[in-house]
């Protein structure tokens, strides 16, 4: 098994494809599966949108399965994922995009 864990994902997809990996409030459940194409399809789309290897994407979403899509999508475009806390103001953000991560 790798350490990348975009490919974890992958791997565990092959391995457990119908296996839940999560389970939503309204009672839905994700597989392995149906996390790794969401966020196959994620990462199609920021590479689509100019975004390259190497660049920083911050994520500031709460609890939500698209969170699990979102970050798993830019580790698997290569993308360094900057978790922002959901409750975080718009000075606070641009506080942080000053700082050098």
């Amino acid at each position: 098994m790798s350490f990348n864990l975009a490919s974890i994902l992958t791997e565990s997809r092959i391995a457990h494809p119908d296996k839940p990996l999560c389970h939503t409030d309204e009672g839905a459940t994700l597989t392995y599966a149906d996390v790794d194409e969401a966020s196959g399809r994620v990462a199609t789309a920021l590479l689509d949108l100019g975004l390259e290897r190497g660049d920083r994407v911050a994520v500031q979403l709460p609890n939500v399965p698209e969170f699990l899509f979102t970050y798993f999508g830019a580790l698997k475009a290569g993308l360094i994922v900057v978790p922002l806390n959901p409750l975080l103001k718009a000075p606070e953000i641009a506080h942080l995009s000053l700082i050098h991560i």
